[in-house]
């Protein structure tokens, strides 16, 4: 699903489209006289449908490996953590925490449902982004490049860290190797982590 953006979130028919770009006149992807912007109720759908597919397909156990790529905490901020609901207002920097609940939130429920159907504990799960924040600045005056990374490998009942930097562009790779079998226990993830490390 495409990022929403003011020009995509006018709606699929023209009875939606013709009155929502008559709005849009009137406002703009982060700021509307009627508080939510067509952009952030479009981003709210998404992130519900997204939700509810990632819950279905990690719950199935058909598959050999499930992708998921949350929006949040991308923009705009649609959820609201004190509520627990989608009605926020975008708001750039106290939003960004609430995004940042929310996909606490989405994770969580994963682990639920997958825990449920017997699938947590036999399961590989891999955690990290694509990129780091470029507002981090504005959020609290720091900027940092790190982003998450976090595995969980099928069985594993202890947290092993690994305080080496390591490049996220590694994951292709560290999924094959999970994929093959080549890795399975956290000393060898440390292993794969050590060696690709030293050739970069």
């Amino acid at each position: 699903m495409a990022q929403p953006m003011k020009y995509n979130s006018y709606g699929s028919s023209l009875a939606e489209i013709v009155p929502n770009q008559l709005r849009g006149v009137f406002e703009s992807s982060v700021l509307s006289i009627w508080g939510h912007t067509l952009t952030s109720r479009h981003q709210a759908r998404i992130i519900k449908a997204i939700q509810t597919q990632a819950e279905k397909a990690a719950a199935s156990g058909e598959f050999d490996l499930v992708y998921l790529h949350l929006p949040a905490p991308h923009p705009p901020h649609v959820f609201d953590r004190r509520s627990g609901k989608f009605n926020l207002s975008n708001q750039p920097i106290r939003g960004y925490t609430d995004s940042l609940a929310l996909t606490d939130l989405t994770l969580g429920r994963l682990h639920e449902v997958m825990r449920d159907a017997g699938l947590w504990d036999t399961s590989t799960v891999i955690v990290t982004s694509d990129h780091f924040s470029s507002d981090a600045v504005l959020f609290d005056g720091k900027r940092s490049s790190r982003v998450p990374f976090m595995v969980k490998l099928p069985g594993q009942r202890s947290e092993v860290v690994y305080s080496r930097p390591v490049e996220t562009i590694i994951s292709k790779s560290l999924v094959l190797s999970i994929l093959k079998g080549s890795i399975s226990t956290p000393e060898q993830l440390v292993g794969f982590l050590e060696t690709a490390s030293t050739q970069r």
